[in-house]
């Protein structure tokens, strides 16, 4: 039986997003809007879950801990950070609900 791998969707509530847009090192490397994310998050999630072995799973993000995760790790809060805090992320998360 093939193993199936479980991948990360980092989620953002409005609130959170607009914090991320003023953390982030790299503000130019997200989308302009909330909306505008919300847009290309929800699509990203769909892509992910029509591939085979593929689990995609949303990843609620609090930009606080975000953030001192970063300062943790000697990392600049960027598109590499988040993706990295993710995936770290998700090895901790039970996996009973699918997004």
């Amino acid at each position: 039986m093939p193993k199936t791998m479980i991948i990360g969707v980092g989620w953002y509530s409005a609130d959170q997003w607009a914090m991320l847009k003023l953390a982030a090192d790299d503000p130019e490397a997200l989308a302009p809007t909330y909306e505008q994310w919300c847009s290309g998050a929800e699509k990203t999630l769909q892509q992910l879950k029509n591939q085979p072995g593929v689990r995609a799973v949303k990843v609620p993000v609090d930009v606080q801990v975000l953030r001192q995760w970063c300062k943790d790790h000697g990392n600049r809060l960027d598109g590499k950070a988040r993706a990295q805090f993710i995936a770290e992320t998700v090895k901790t998360m039970p996996y009973g609900e699918d997004a």
